[in-house]
């Protein structure tokens, strides 16, 4: 299986990328990234280019030449009965409000971003809403973390590779899903 992977910049996409290179059914590993992972912003402006812009460019660019490698090629029925498909899974979170005009108490903003890119897309595509990511070592911030719904980031990436190799029934986990 190729893989396709954005965001390793962070604790999650580097815990995916360890994940995915230790998978056996995984072959190959693209890595996209927008700048060395010392430059990396977390200003308003640059969260909603990345998490909203950069996503759903991503999901129409992959929809495209998904679907137009195989309209007219004979392959949709071979690539059907393989089982093979694109499968996008993306990480969202906690809380996310796909309701743009729904009120929110707490973290409004970064709920509606999230929800809003949640964007459907043609082919297969999973959400992954995790709470809290806590690290593997167990430090006092993850106990503290722990109190509130949360994920070991091991636990995310191990779940979120499975979802991409294998797909699942549910197009949404959230933290019960993610840890079972």
């Amino acid at each position: 299986m190729k893989i396709i992977l954005a965001g390793t910049t962070g604790l999650v996409g580097q815990e995916v990328l360890t994940q995915c290179l230790a998978h056996p059914s995984i072959t190959s590993i693209l890595v996209l990234s927008r700048v060395p992972p010392s430059r990396a912003s977390a200003d308003e402006e640059a969260s909603r280019r990345v998490t909203l812009e950069y996503t759903i460019q991503a999901t129409v660019a992959f929809n495209e030449a998904f679907t137009a490698s195989l309209v007219g090629t004979g392959r949709e029925e071979a690539l059907s009965a393989a089982g093979s498909k694109f499968r996008f899974v993306y990480f969202s979170g906690g809380m996310a409000e796909r309701d743009q005009t729904k009120s929110l108490w707490v973290m409004a903003g970064y709920r509606r971003l999230r929800g809003q890119a949640e964007h459907p897309a043609t082919f297969e595509s999973y959400i992954m809403r995790p709470g809290m990511v806590l690290s593997r070592q167990g430090t006092l911030a993850d106990r503290v973390r722990s109190l509130a719904p949360s994920v070991r980031v091991d636990v995310l990436a191990r779940a979120a590779v499975d979802l991409a190799v294998r797909g699942h029934s549910e197009k949404i986990s959230e933290n019960a899903r993610i840890t079972e």
